[in-house]
């Protein structure tokens, strides 16, 4: 019950702030009218209720995007997996939780990720490069490989 509230509390910040999202100009340059509504839609579509349309998350629940290594690496890899195919935490005597996002390969297209991801990696205060269509197909492609 703690964990639907803390989401649905999530969702309903995210839905009060939504105008907040900070976008510069990335690593590849601007974003052109397009990528931003597209890439904006998919965050807050799928991303927004837990990470904040801020990209701050919930300090010990929801990982922090704005500047983090994984989201601002040079190989989009690790990013792309986890949108693909989710990821959870591990359960620590400290933190015994396990907290689960789930995968959107299901969900989302190609384009539709690649957007995502560059949407991610040049909001907020990342500089990181865009993500292509070819690089979210080469992950999918070797997750159903590894049956992932």
């Amino acid at each position: 019950m703690r964990n639907k509230t803390i989401l649905l509390l999530g969702a309903a910040i995210a839905v009060g702030a939504l105008g907040a999202t900070a976008l510069g100009q990335g690593a590849s340059g601007p974003f052109t009218q397009a990528q931003v509504g597209a890439g904006r839609q998919a965050f807050e579509d799928n991303c927004a209720a837990c990470h904040f349309v801020n990209g701050k998350g919930a300090p010990g629940i929801f990982p922090v995007l704005d500047g983090a290594t994984v989201v601002n690496a040079d190989n989009p890899s690790a990013l792309l997996h986890v949108i693909l195919a989710g990821a959870r935490t591990p359960s620590t005597e400290k933190a015994p939780s396990i907290l689960v996002m789930p995968g959107f390969a299901h969900r989302l297209s190609d384009k539709e990720a690649a957007e995502l991801a560059s949407f991610v990696r040049q909001g907020w205060s990342n500089q990181a490069g865009a993500v292509s269509e070819k690089e979210v197909r080469r992950m999918r492609e070797g997750l159903a490989k590894h049956g992932s």
